[in-house]
């Protein structure tokens, strides 16, 4: 029987003017980004309490909830002892090239090839400050 996890919040995101629109980061960045969001989630799903995950995403999305209301969201992924700690030691594949959608929202889509099953991922990030801040997951776990 296939197992999968899955949950996505997408939020409304206000358009703000840039001075220019803003640039894919480099892959050496965006996998950097991809494993330290998943692992800090994953860091909240082991602990069983999402605080430092709630640290680590964008403040629109802190304005729209809270680490318990993402242990609610996430209590899926508890229940079922979901693991991701081994993507430490792989590489992820992008299954596209990243891109910034018309939202000026960083998306990233991709897998890391865990065995038996591979983590599948859709990471959106807008820019606070100068920095991307996470502001929707998608993971999913698949034979």
């Amino acid at each position: 029987m296939k197992k999968a996890y899955f949950v996505f919040l997408a939020l409304t995101v206000a358009t703000v003017a840039f001075a220019a629109k803003p640039k894919v980061p480099s892959e050496t960045e965006l996998k950097s980004m991809t494993l330290d969001t998943l692992l800090t989630f994953n860091k909240g799903v082991q602990a069983k309490d999402f605080s430092g995950f709630y640290k680590e995403i964008a403040k629109l999305w802190q304005e729209q909830t809270s680490p318990e209301k993402l242990q609610g969201l996430f209590q899926d992924f508890i229940d079922k002892g979901l693991d991701i700690s081994p993507i430490k030691k792989l590489e992820p594949v992008f299954n596209k090239p990243a891109e910034i959608n018309s939202d000026d929202v960083l998306v990233i889509n991709g897998y890391y090839p865990t065995t038996p099953k591979r983590v599948v991922f859709r990471l959106q990030y807008m820019q606070e400050e100068g920095e991307w801040k996470l502001v929707g997951i998608k993971l999913d776990t698949t034979d």
